[in-house]
């Protein structure tokens, strides 16, 4: 799944989400708890490591002080959505993560049945429903994704009210102000939808995410992480997302997520040592068996490797190197968006070289598997008309993966 794609599948599960466990509320509630929040926080820099065994460890010791509470399945539940994070295209990764989304929302209704304004009941139902809006949307559930993210926010809306100086409670604000906003003016199917949500605003959204990042606690990392992705995807801010990105990086070198996102942030920039490099790194990992480094990463690394070919124009290396991703990728069955790109760019490349059967063979692969990146316009144009490096002009592959 694309970054776009991923972009709008948050905000049709209408981009409240609260992963990084926001405070919710001041009265009678666990996050009154200095020993429960201690252990979140160091359960939280574990999480985002991909330290899962040690998250879950403290993580689980936070949640056994509150048994019954939906804090505890809550919790339960983040390690597999991160894992379901770094890899949207495993399904299989998802249903676990949705049982336990289910589970805390059974039992914040079962608080706000006796107690409607219970404020831990109504912001574990509106995480838990964000979270699950988030999974409905990869599964192609896209109206029961925004109807969850419509509940959520309301929610949100009212703690907000009640919590003025809640600086966590900014996060959810501002992802729904930003892709309420951009997602409608880009994306026809969603505008019947926008009558019934509040209207949103891209300037107040990223102000709002800024300040969550200087004056948050718990969704600090969140909050950069959600600006990463709109930096590189929606704004195209090349610099702001290189400099997100390094940054994630240094402070969690154990995610994947954001290790990808450098290369990315490189690969757009036209930093080609530093993207082989950065690849080279993941791959590495995967082949160590690093948690979180699987297929997903693997292609990604392999198709910006030899899109870093391509581009400086060493035609037979990026049509080796994605011949290797493509018998790789097709040897698990996978339909990403990487074995799409490397496709046609390998086709791209063998223009490059003046073998056009081959190069036709590549376009040909690319229609049989899922658009990208409008990969399926330029493989019709290229069966057309071969591709021909330009003369002055550095060579183009696809635009951002």
């Amino acid at each position: 799944m694309s970054p776009r794609r991923r972009a709008i599948a948050l905000a049709v599960g209408i981009a409240t989400l609260l992963c990084g466990f926001e405070s919710a509320a001041r009265a009678a509630s666990v996050l009154d708890d200095a020993e429960f929040l201690a252990a979140i926080d160091r359960g939280l820099e574990k999480l985002y490591n991909f330290e899962f065994a040690a998250a879950r460890s403290e993580l689980g010791a936070a949640a056994a002080r509150y048994p019954g509470h939906p804090v505890g399945p809550f919790l339960e539940s983040m390690p597999g959505w991160w894992l379901a994070l770094a890899d949207p295209d495993d399904a299989s990764a998802r249903p676990p993560v949705r049982a336990a989304l289910e589970r805390t929302i059974e039992l914040a209704d079962r608080r706000l049945r006796s107690a409607p304004k219970d404020a831990d009941g109504r912001f574990f139902r509106a995480a838990a429903l964000a979270c699950r809006g988030r999974l409905r949307s990869y599964d192609g559930e896209w109206i029961a994704a925004a109807w969850d993210g419509k509940r959520a926010i309301d929610l949100v809306r009212t703690l907000v009210v009640e919590q003025p100086g809640n600086r966590d409670l900014l996060f959810g604000l501002g992802l729904y102000d930003y892709y309420a906003d951009v997602v409608p003016k880009q994306y026809g199917i969603f505008r019947p939808l926008a009558a019934f949500f509040p209207r949103g605003d891209r300037r107040r959204g990223l102000e709002e995410l800024g300040r969550v990042e200087r004056e948050g606690h718990f969704a600090r990392v969140e909050a950069a992480f959600a600006r990463l992705e709109i930096e590189y995807s929606w704004e195209e801010n090349n610099i702001v997302a290189l400099e997100l990105a390094e940054s994630l990086r240094r402070r969690f070198p154990g995610n994947p997520i954001f290790h990808l996102y450098l290369a990315r942030a490189h690969v757009v920039r036209g930093e080609w040592a530093a993207a082989r490099a950065t690849c080279a790194e993941i791959l590495a990992l995967a082949g160590q068996g690093r948690t979180g480094y699987g297929a997903y990463q693997t292609e990604a690394a392999r198709y910006f490797t030899g899109r870093a070919d391509f581009e400086q124009r060493q035609f037979q290396a990026a049509a080796s190197g994605l011949g290797d991703l493509e018998r790789q990728a097709a040897a698990r069955g996978s339909t990403s968006r990487w074995r799409t790109l490397g496709a046609l760019t390998r086709g791209m490349a063998l223009d490059g070289l003046a073998d056009r059967r081959a190069a036709q063979a590549a376009y040909r692969l690319t229609l049989r598997l899922p658009d990208a990146a409008q990969a399926h316009a330029r493989a019709r144009g290229y069966l057309e008309r071969p591709w021909r490096a330009p003369v002055t002009a550095p060579a183009k592959a696809p635009a951002r993966g």
